[in-house]
């Protein structure tokens, strides 16, 4: 694949996969540490319902639960572990994340997103959603406004699983994101207010063998539990797993570089 922001570094989205379809035995991650910013354990405290603080990391990345990286885009904070010592790292997102590239992950992340609904943006529409995704409030349920891409910065991660050679992520969210869809793109592409459900998970950066991924999907399986009401957070979990390199045509900058030119003509 082409970088983005270094030799090194690559584009890895995967929605919906299925971990036994990729026909190996998944080794869990050991010695899971937290670094960095804030951090938050949402463990069982009773069958189906997740309490902050709960448990313990090693307990929720074994069973029911998540751990929640940073808050909000906040500072960073690490999830590190290790596959038969070979180093890992599981990192929330900063608005330089976003922002790099001409705000090329920001671009690939709406593009998608859009792709999952059947809506297709033009150059001036994408301009809209992007200023939508830098500003608009994504959790109007949380004290004051919460911009959109920081609602989907900080990951829930639930479990880390190496496959095939591959760092493959669960990721505990909200099993119906329609809200957040129709936001994004209600009258900016999209005519009529989504119905049903529609997934959308949040973004981690995972680092490993010297490459960085930024892993999200949109589909979502129920996870049995949530933290109740208002919101049932945490009710969907949407598997993640960097694409095979072969697979990977075009860098995070140049496609969205490309995009962008693309709609203008």
């Amino acid at each position: 694949m082409t970088a983005f922001t270094g030799t090194k570094s690559k584009l890895a989205i995967a929605a919906g996969v299925l971990l036994a379809s990729m026909g190996a035995q998944a080794v869990p991650l050991s010695n899971a540490t937290l670094s960095g910013g804030t951090s938050i354990i949402w463990g069982e405290s009773s069958p189906g319902v997740l309490q902050a603080g709960f448990g313990t990391l090693a307990g929720v990345l074994s069973g029911a639960g998540n751990v929640e990286l940073s808050k909000y885009a906040g500072p960073v904070t690490t999830l590190s572990g290790d596959f038969a010592g070979n180093a890992v790292s599981l990192s929330s997102l900063v608005l330089g994340d976003w922002t790099a590239n001409s705000n090329a992950l920001a671009i690939q992340y709406i593009t998608n997103a859009a792709s999952s609904v059947g809506v297709s943006l033009t150059s001036a529409q994408m301009t809209t959603a992007l200023f939508k995704f830098f500003n608009a409030d994504g959790d109007p349920l949380a004290s004051g406004v919460q911009p959109m891409y920081q609602v989907v910065s900080d990951p829930n991660v639930s479990d880390v699983n190496l496959i095939d050679g591959r760092v493959v992520v669960g990721l505990d969210g909200l099993l119906n994101a329609t809200p957040f869809l129709n936001v994004l793109f209600l009258g900016n592409g999209l005519t009529q207010q989504l119905t049903g459900v529609h997934s959308v998970s949040e973004v981690v950066k995972v680092t490993y063998q010297g490459f960085d991924s930024y892993l999200y999907g949109f589909t979502s399986t129920p996870t049995g539990y949530s933290a109740g009401a208002p919101t049932y957070s945490y009710n969907g979990r949407t598997t993640v797993v960097p694409e095979p390199a072969s697979l990977a045509l075009l860098g995070l900058g140049f496609a969205g570089l490309a995009f962008m030119r693309r709609r203008k003509v």
